[in-house]
């Protein structure tokens, strides 16, 4: 639950919680001595309200999510017993305890606690034990740290690929790849079914019907003959399920396509418009594409930029809508914008070609990885914003520090490495510990 949609008084316990004495020692609900290690790191998405707690209840050890209440009940009352993404949950913090011990027992132990004041600190985020050391080093230095690991995390991603491709082939891993980055974080798994559907069509099928066989499948296609549609979208719908009825496979359930409130820019319709525009682009060899388009050119910045060009995908009806029945955008706009592009770039694109350089030796490798280093920032996630937050006591000298993708990947690569490792428990950490 995100805390712009929180009751006040629930968003007081949260910052509370947030806040709690980590020197202290309480008993839940229950009488079990608990101590606290970590409160995890506060979440702004769907989900439970922190992540990656660490605590102890009679002495052993639990790491996991904590969720927050004002009362008991509410665990039910918003269906967490029914959804899964509450199965991580460690500690049910509350501020009032109004189940009966029959049902108190089928939840996690309880910590009742009071809200913090009106006027209390609302950073989400507190700092850790390493702001003071970063805060020590000159911004050349953390830069050079920070750019060796991400560096590292490169060749990792770029390893692990290329163990796909030689199980799987080159082309068809990196066209893998790039529907599950269309996915976003959201829609991942949902882009790989999708992709393992669209695959067993045989490949003259797929190649003069990709657009209906990926739509077909995707079990969003609405009944033009009840949805309510402009006439230019209930011609596509028309023509749409005219070839898919033709060529599929057969009928079976629909993806469940996931949508938590986000962003309708980032709808799994324009998403699939997206894989469409892809391989309406690619086809399905991505890397021999990627190589053409980039031949030539000696540059790594220019080098970067055309492939972010290449991977900004249009999509002439899409570019104008969020879903098949809402009106359309306010402005154009991309099916996969620049900053997703930039995101494909470092995740798939480099990575994918630096593997199939050991394969084929197309490409030097080691120009890939030049290409990636020069890539400007891409956009703040959960573990960018936690870690600056964390690591550093100015946000200025943060977003100064943080500049590039490849400085940014390395943060991530620390950040995976070391503070989620240790569930954001400074005492626990190796860095911090060696220093």
């Amino acid at each position: 639950m995100t805390t712009e949609k929180c009751p006040a008084g629930e968003i007081l316990l949260q910052k509370a919680w947030n806040n709690i004495d980590l020197t202290g020692e309480y008993l839940t609900e229950d009488g079990r001595h608990l101590r606290i290690f970590s409160p995890g790191t506060w979440n702004v998405e769907a989900g439970p309200d922190f992540t990656n707690a660490k605590i102890s209840i009679d002495c052993k050890i639990l790491t996991g999510d904590v969720e927050v209440h004002g009362n008991s009940s509410d665990w039910f009352n918003h269906r967490h017993d029914r959804d899964s993404a509450y199965d991580s949950v460690i500690l049910h913090v509350v501020g009032q305890e109004d189940l009966p011990p029959g049902k108190r027992e089928l939840l996690p132990p309880a910590l009742l606690i009071k809200p913090a004041g009106a006027d209390a600190d609302d950073e989400k985020i507190n700092s850790g034990r390493c702001a003071g050391y970063f805060s020590s080093l000159e911004e050349k230095q953390i830069r050079s740290m920070l750019t060796a690991a991400g560096m590292e995390r490169f060749y990792l991603k770029s390893g692990k690929i290329l163990r796909q491709m030689l199980l799987s082939g080159a082309e068809h891993t990196c066209l893998r790849l790039m529907f599950e980055a269309a996915g976003y974080k959201r829609n991942r798994e949902c882009f790989l079914e999708l992709f393992n559907r669209f695959r067993e069509y045989p490949a003259d099928i797929r190649k003069e019907f990709f657009e209906a066989i990926l739509w077909g499948e995707s079990g969003l296609l609405p009944d033009p003959a009840v949805a309510v549609l402009s006439e230019e979208m209930r011609c596509f719908s028309e023509n749409t399920w005219r070839q898919w009825w033709k060529i599929r496979i057969g009928s079976r359930p629909g993806i469940d396509w996931r949508r938590d409130g986000g962003r309708p820019v980032n709808s799994p319709e324009r998403r699939i418009a997206a894989v469409v525009s892809l391989y309406r682009t690619f086809g399905e060899t991505p890397l021999r594409t990627l190589h053409a388009h980039i031949a030539g050119i000696a540059n790594p910045e220019e080098t970067g930029r055309e492939l972010v060009k290449l991977l900004t995908l249009h999509d002439a009806l899409w570019d104008k809508y969020t879903s098949f029945e809402l009106a359309k955008k306010p402005g154009p706009g991309a099916v996969f914008g620049a900053a997703s592009a930039l995101e494909c770039v470092v995740n798939v694109a480099l990575p994918g070609m630096a593997a199939a350089a050991k394969i084929d030796g197309r490409a030097d490798e080691t120009y890939a990885a030049a290409v990636w280093n020069v890539l400007p920032s891409t956009q703040d996630n959960r573990i960018t914003r936690v870690a600056a937050a964390r690591w550093f006591r100015d946000k200025t000298a943060a977003d100064q520090v943080l500049a590039g993708a490849a400085v940014r990947q390395g943060v991530i690569h620390l950040f995976q490495e070391f503070c989620d490792k240790c569930h954001t428990d400074c005492n626990s950490c190796l860095i911090y510990n060696s220093i």
